[in-house]
């Protein structure tokens, strides 16, 4: 029987190591800070708080991993196709007030002008003893959310590779 990095027995198969996010919703980097999630390839029971972050930390995994047109976020708390979207996360929606017209207003962390998001999956299979790093760095445009997706078969760090990327129009040249 082979065994993988934990002493456990190999699975087969590539699995999720570590999710990291920059910027993505209230998961807010101002400071600079990557968030990281590590489930280590195994199963990852996510306990917390109503607006914890739980399907923010889901939703970035399946901006990542599912294309647009076919994505869904919140889908856990029963929200409507159009209540969350890459904007809202990209800005860091987190609240919305009643203005003078008493409509709902939302409140955001980061400003629409160059912020940016990014979102890095880190891959690996135990039995082939192989890794993979998939990411995709977003910004808005005056069209809505455009991305760069970047891939490397090797483990890769976020706060590694968004080093010295402080605006959204850098980002294009950054990643070649």
């Amino acid at each position: 029987m082979e065994f993988g990095r934990d002493s456990g027995p190999c699975r087969p198969g590539y699995r999720l190591q570590r999710l990291e996010l920059f910027n993505w919703g209230t998961f807010d980097s101002s400071g600079g800070q990557v968030f990281r999630f590590e489930p280590a390839g195994r199963t990852a029971l996510m306990v917390g708080h109503n607006g914890s972050g739980k399907s923010t930390l889901v939703d970035s995994l399946l901006t990542l991993l599912v294309g647009g047109n076919i994505r869904s976020y919140n889908v856990a708390a029963g929200a409507t196709r159009f209540e969350r979207h890459e904007e809202s996360y990209i800005r860091g929606a987190y609240n919305r007030a009643a203005d003078d017209s008493q409509t709902g207003v939302v409140k955001y962390l980061r400003d629409r002008g160059s912020t940016f998001s990014a979102i890095s999956g880190v891959f690996r299979d135990e039995q082939l003893d192989r890794a993979f790093t998939l990411c995709v760095v977003l910004h808005l445009t005056t069209n809505g959310a455009d991305k760069v997706f970047a891939l490397a078969d090797e483990e890769r760090e976020l706060s590694v590779d968004l080093q010295g990327l402080r605006a959204s129009d850098a980002i294009t040249s950054h990643f070649q």
